[in-house]
């Protein structure tokens, strides 16, 4: 399967087994499923990979809001 966004092609392709390989610009990740689920394990499950991006989108809107607004993000944590 192959999805254009506004800029990038993203293609998921399978990788045996239970396996996908998902490829974007020059970068390649792979996903599978737990051995106990019927996988090798040989990356993330595609939920990990799905609930990490959204974290890491939220992670970097927010670290641009801080570093417009000349805010230190050095001692922020989690509560």
């Amino acid at each position: 399967m192959t999805t254009t966004t506004m800029t990038t092609t993203i293609r998921v392709e399978s990788a045996g087994g239970r396996a996908y390989r998902i490829a974007t610009r020059d970068h390649e990740v792979l996903v599978d499923q737990p051995v106990e689920a019927g996988g090798e394990g040989r990356g993330p499950q595609p939920i990990e990979l799905f609930v990490g991006s959204l974290a890491a989108c939220v992670a970097t809107y927010a670290g641009s809001f801080l570093r417009r607004n000349a805010i230190d993000a050095d001692d922020l944590r989690p509560t």
